[in-house]
């Protein structure tokens, strides 16, 4: 699997389903997108344990957590 962006869509696919069959590379994941020069995030759902994933691996990135419908709006 990769940590960097895709945009084949037969090589999406093919990851797709690795991704249900093999680790998930997070912490990969997340220091790409923070050399990327990503600083927004946001959690979707109740809690916020990614949040605090993404603090310990890149502190650069500010998450939001958002468990309600109505708190997207807020963010369009």
């Amino acid at each position: 699997m990769t940590a960097e962006p895709v945009s084949d869509p037969a090589r999406i696919k093919e990851l797709l389903v690795q991704q249900v069959t093999a680790p998930v590379r997070w912490e990969e994941s997340i220091q790409t997108i923070a050399k990327l020069g990503v600083t927004t995030a946001f959690e979707l759902g109740s809690g916020a344990v990614l949040k605090g994933l993404v603090k310990r691996i890149a502190d650069s990135i500010t998450v939001t957590t958002i468990g309600e419908p109505h708190e997207v709006d807020a963010w369009q």
